[in-house]
């Protein structure tokens, strides 16, 4: 802004001067040439007089007479040649090449007087002339630029102080109306970001409240019923029920995490806590916790990872996100469920997990709003992949229908750096109960 604003100025400044400028030089110039002509002429003719009256008496030599006219004054002429109505040519001096100044009168006689001078000084006061006009354009253009700058400074200020207002706001950062700039418009557009920072404090404010009871309404019933699954598995003698207590709490303990981000991120308004970790981290809870229900209605479920690096996500996120995917195919899909990890090593390279399975897949007619909260094409709430998209873009991934049929959703997030542990390829298979790492 700052620069538009000198540019149009200086533009506009330099415009007006070289209109000014430019006439100024031309008839200047015009003006000098023409009051040194003016004065040689003059004298041309004071000379042309003088010989009239010696031609008369003849006292003198021509030749003599007219070297002494030529050479008296403060400007010697280059060339003087008086020519006798008899065909007598008398010259003194020697004709010079331009810049010159030529000048004829004839007598009364029939003689005619022929001069030149040399108009190197003329060209000179010309020169200065011009040098001193362009010397005044660049003072004026300087003092104008100057002028401007400050100007401009002081019209963008309150611009900037403006867009820092704005940024403020939009970053959910209310702050106190800045002082009055004295531009009408700018002032105007102030006032209303003023009153839009106090709505958007008042919308943060009950979101806050309304966090803080969420935050109180659903850990306290989960906190509850993590500890009577616990007693549950305390006080039971069945392997079997043992062993359900323990996954119902860790399936506790997951949504507990889960429920705790995403109060975080609509309290603070802030980006996910990624992380880099490794996926072998998600994936082996992850078949604890679903190889027994894939088991159960004699499916199988096959966990790889082709990676050659970690991956930058918030462990919390990924596991949810995987566990709606696992959710969706248990109910709706068929046949063997896969989850595929992959990506490079190299940092900010893509790194993405395939979940796909053998089922009849998602119709062409919801396809497109399959990731819409509230939609849902099976009569469930709708919200699962809604939830999992904006928990994915809060640690910068996504996630994607990447085919329809068979089914086969694709999460892309941002690689890590390789950690230190080496492991370049896991294979787990569940269901069957039999896994291999390497």
């Amino acid at each position: 802004m700052l620069q538009r604003l000198l540019r149009m100025t200086v533009t506009a400044l330099l415009v007006a001067v070289i209109l000014f400028a430019l006439p100024a030089a031309i008839v200047g110039s015009t003006m000098v040439w023409r009051m040194d002509k003016e004065a040689f002429e003059m004298r041309i003719a004071s000379i042309a007089k003088v010989v009239e009256g010696y031609s008369a008496k003849s006292f003198f030599r021509d030749e003599v007479l007219l070297e002494h006219w030529r050479i008296d004054g403060n400007q010697p002429l280059s060339h003087l040649e008086w020519k006798k109505f008899t065909g007598e040519d008398i010259e003194a001096g020697e004709k010079q090449s331009w810049p010159t100044m030529e000048y004829s009168v004839e007598l009364t006689n029939g003689d005619e007087i022929i001069a030149q001078r040399d108009a190197s000084d003329t060209v000179e006061h010309i020169f200065y002339l011009n040098l001193i006009i362009a010397g005044g354009v660049v003072v004026v253009l300087a003092v104008g630029y100057l002028i401007s700058r400050r100007g401009a400074r002081r019209l963008s200020a309150p611009l900037i102080f403006l867009a820092a207002q704005a940024e403020q706001i939009g970053s959910g950062q209310a702050r106190g109306t800045l002082p009055k700039s004295g531009i009408e418009e700018i002032d105007l557009v102030q006032e209303e970001l003023a009153r839009t920072a106090e709505r958007m404090a008042a919308r943060i404010a009950q979101e806050r409240q309304f966090s803080r009871d969420v935050s109180h309404q659903i850990r306290t019933p989960l906190t509850a019923l993590g500890l009577r699954l616990e007693e549950i598995e305390y006080i039971t003698d069945q392997d079997e029920v043992r062993e359900e207590a323990r996954a119902s709490i860790a399936q506790v303990e997951r949504l507990t995490e889960v429920v705790q981000v995403l109060l975080s991120k609509a309290s603070n308004r802030r980006a996910g806590s990624a992380q880099s970790l490794s996926v072998l981290e998600i994936f082996a809870p992850m078949r604890e916790e679903w190889e027994e229900s894939f088991s159960r209605v004699n499916r199988e479920l096959i966990i790889q990872d082709d990676s050659t690096g970690n991956v930058m996500v918030t462990p919390a996120v990924l596991s949810q996100v995987l566990a709606t995917l696992l959710e969706n195919s248990l109910k709706y899909g068929a046949g063997t469920t896969t989850v595929v990890a992959a990506g490079g090593s190299q940092i900010g390279s893509s790194f993405h997990i395939d979940v796909m399975d053998e089922g009849p897949g998602v119709d062409d007619e919801i396809a497109e709003k399959i990731f819409e909260k509230g939609f849902s094409g099976k009569g469930s709430s709708g919200l699962g992949l809604g939830i999992a998209k904006d928990l994915l873009a809060s640690d910068g991934g996504s996630i994607q229908l990447y085919r329809r049929r068979p089914p086969c959703f694709r999460i892309s997030l941002l690689a890590a750096p390789t950690s230190n542990i080496k492991e370049s390829e896991a294979f787990v298979a569940a269901g069957r109960r039999h896994s291999h790492l390497n």
